[in-house]
């Protein structure tokens, strides 16, 4: 199976949302990073970000479940 990152997220808060969001489309990912904020206190700010990566069948979809949740978070702002 091969990867592709397809997102950042702020944390593992948002990652473990887009995941559960993937998951409701049956897309499965993979989080990257997301036990590093166990030890945050002793790591760079950009360490509590969380990479998110799926197959890269599920490429196309993905992106555009995440175009979508991109401009919804835009429009918080």
């Amino acid at each position: 199976m091969n990867y592709t990152k397809v997102y950042r997220a702020e944390n593992t808060f948002e990652a473990n949302f887009i995941k559960g969001l993937l998951l409701e489309y049956s897309i499965e990912s993979v989080l990257l990073g997301e036990s590093l904020s166990i030890a945050i206190g002793e790591l760079p700010v950009d360490a509590m970000q969380v990479d998110i990566l799926v197959e890269n069948t599920d490429l196309v979809e993905t992106t555009k479940i995440l175009n979508i949740y991109k401009k919804n978070l835009t429009k918080l702002d």
